[in-house]
């Protein structure tokens, strides 16, 4: 697990309490230091797990212990057998008009924009055969394409777009990147949102994935689960959110 920290100098400690019955971190605790609010630092931890099925969601705290104050931030954590978990930004090759830029809100405090047309490289490893899910952080800037392609190993490239989910619509189409929208505010691309792609099949041992997009689109973090009805349900539960776009509303007042 890593913990990344900006936004100001600090002296502290980083640490993960109250962690499931039966885990443990290695280490216990690491030093952190930031000299400037312009630097970046990363805590990185291993959680060894144990009493816990696919599927489940479990719970610990993160503290950040600094000059005598305590910083105490909720986690949650997804038990499954990824074949892939990373960040865009650490993609094994970004080809064309993609590159890094900072934000703070991010996972790891970065994302990849694309300025144009562009593909971002990923090596995985699946232990076991099986069809997939990705699970993919974006948003896209107004009024740009959600046009997107995904091609494995030397296949057919898929193409796909960006799809809202409202209510009880089928998740299950290979050609949408499904995600939920409120559907009385129409569907707001711009949010922050993860995106399910479905029925990706590997076999057991090494791919290469390759993700397109065109400008305006801004990657975060990808999660390429196993396609099984309980880390479905749980990756939902976990990822998804309802976007809502009160400022709609502002002309009565009540959101200005």
């Amino acid at each position: 697990m890593e913990v990344t920290l900006s936004g100001r100098d600090l002296v502290g400690d980083v640490s993960l309490e109250n962690l499931p019955e039966g885990w443990t971190s290695e280490p216990v605790k690491r030093s952190v230091e930031l000299s400037s609010p312009y630097e970046t630092t990363t805590a990185r931890f291993l959680l060894q797990t144990s009493k816990a099925e696919a599927g489940e969601i479990r719970t610990f705290d993160i503290i950040l212990q600094e000059r005598g104050r305590r910083r105490t931030t909720a986690a949650q954590t997804l038990v499954a057998d990824a074949a892939l978990v990373r960040e865009a930004e650490q993609a094994d090759q970004a080809k064309n008009k993609v590159s890094p830029v900072d934000q703070p809100e991010a996972s790891g405090a970065r994302v990849m924009r694309f300025s144009g047309p562009g593909t971002l490289g990923f090596d995985l490893r699946a232990r076991e055969s099986g069809t997939y899910a990705l699970w993919l952080r974006a948003r896209w800037e107004p009024p740009s394409s959600t046009h997107m392609a995904l091609k494995l190993d030397e296949g057919q490239s898929r193409d796909l777009r960006a799809a809202a989910m409202i209510g009880f619509t089928d998740w299950s189409d290979p050609k949408r990147a499904h995600t939920k929208m409120f559907a009385h505010y129409g569907e707001q691309y711009s949010h922050w949102s993860w995106y399910r792609i479905p029925d990706i099949h590997l076999t057991n041992g090494k791919h290469h994935l390759l993700l397109s997009a065109e400008a305006g689109a801004c990657f975060d973090a990808l999660v390429l689960l196993p396609q099984a009805p309980a880390i479905d349900r749980a990756a939902m539960n976990l990822f998804q959110n309802w976007n809502y776009a009160p400022w709609h509303q502002a002309d009565n007042g009540s959101f200005r």
